[in-house]
């Protein structure tokens, strides 16, 4: 049965492996039969995008990650971040561009496509090559931008060539599909939040998340801001009892 452990999302690679061609999705122009795109849409956490790049670093499997430049959640542009994207082109993973329709407003999406591509390559540094969208399902809008290898493509998205853990909920069984009588190229879509060790549902893993921008918040402000150290060093200091408590 699918789940969401880690031990699971490696049962779930060794399929890939025993089935067919893992690959990244950037890689869906060249795909031949027995092909498997394997893409994840970094919607909330870089560090539970980093588990998952572990993972199939250690299984010897490549895919695409691609990120969100518009969220509330995580920042590409941060030193953390040019870090993380700049190891994963480095063991050879795709970056590629989770494009959100719902924040630009008015803004023409193939304007608002172009400038979150040419932000998202200056941290890079090299050109994109995949894209797919953020919840499509909810805004009911398809776009197919030029020049890029885009996940909703028809050639490789489509009830009979895809499988997707959208909303921490498996459609199908992803084992069933992979290893059954299917197109000669299909693609796996994961989010990599909803992966941990025990297979924790959404809100141990967005409290892990939460627990996580505090302590840096926390060691950020102590390391530069003066006040805030002096603040946690008194309330640190043991409160003198009241003199009806001596």
């Amino acid at each position: 049965m699918a789940s969401f452990t880690y031990t699971w999302y490696r049962e779930l690679l060794a399929e890939c492996r025993r089935s067919g061609r893992p690959m990244p999705l950037a890689s869906a122009d060249g795909a031949t039969s027995g092909s498997i795109l394997l893409r994840h849409d970094v919607d909330y956490d870089l560090e539970a995008a980093d588990a998952i790049r572990r993972i199939e670093e250690e299984e010897g499997v490549r895919s695409s990650f691609l990120f969100l430049v518009s969220t509330d959640f995580y920042n590409v542009a941060s030193t953390t971040g040019r870090r993380f994207l700049a190891e994963l082109i480095r063991q050879g993973f795709d970056v590629g561009l989770h494009f959100d329709p719902d924040v630009h407003g008015a803004t023409p999406l193939d304007v608002a496509f172009a400038a979150e591509r040419a932000f998202l390559e200056s941290i890079t540094g090299q050109p994109l090559v995949s894209v797919s969208l953020h919840n499509p399902s909810a805004h009911q809008r398809y776009p197919l931008f030029e020049a890029v290898v885009n996940a909703y493509d028809p050639r490789w998205f489509g009830p009979d060539r895809y499988v997707s853990d959208s909303s921490r909920r498996w459609r199908r069984d992803p084992l069933a599909f992979l290893a059954g009588d299917r197109p000669p190229i299909v693609q796996v879509l994961t989010h990599p939040i909803h992966f941990s060790e025990e297979g924790s549902g959404y809100r141990r893993q967005f409290e892990r998340m939460a627990t996580g921008w505090s302590e840096r918040l926390h060691d950020y402000a102590l390391r530069y801001n003066q006040t805030y150290r002096e603040e946690c060093e008194r309330e640190a200091e043991p409160v003198p009892p009241a003199p009806n408590d001596r």
